[in-house]
């Protein structure tokens, strides 16, 4: 199977997932997990206070941003290492041709087919060099 269907088939199963979580839960509040945690914690020990606060707590505008710049960052790693893989892919397949190739010109040199010029002579060029 061709790379292209591998990655189309896991492109939708990934929006697939998507629209199921959404279709299935159309009243659910998709809030971040630091609300969903406060609020647990409240309902189990309505008492209980933070160990410690944290050291800058950024404006919501660039919390927003940080956010975002660590989004592509990770959208840069990935890219980074599917084009390697897509790279090392592509070595391998000239490294696999170009063995293929000296293997068939070691063997019409072997069996003393070849010309002048170290190329490979076919069956026509053969005939031309008898008469």
């Amino acid at each position: 199977m061709r790379d292209i269907y591998k990655y189309a088939i896991a492109l939708a199963f990934v929006i697939a997932i998507f629209v199921f979580a959404i279709v299935s839960n159309q009243n659910a509040m998709f809030g971040g997990a630091d609300v969903a945690g406060k609020e647990a914690i409240a309902k189990i020990n309505p008492n209980y206070k933070p160990w410690f606060a944290p050291l800058w707590q950024p404006k919501p505008e660039t919390e927003s941003m940080l956010f975002a710049l660590q989004a592509a960052i990770g959208a840069l790693v990935i890219g980074y290492f599917i084009g390697f893989e897509h790279g090392r892919k592509a070595v391998r397949e000239q490294s696999a041709q170009a063995d293929s190739n000296e293997k068939g010109r070691h063997a019409a040199l072997k069996s003393g087919q070849h010309s002048e010029d170290g190329g490979h002579v076919s069956a026509a060029n053969k005939q031309e060099k008898v008469d």
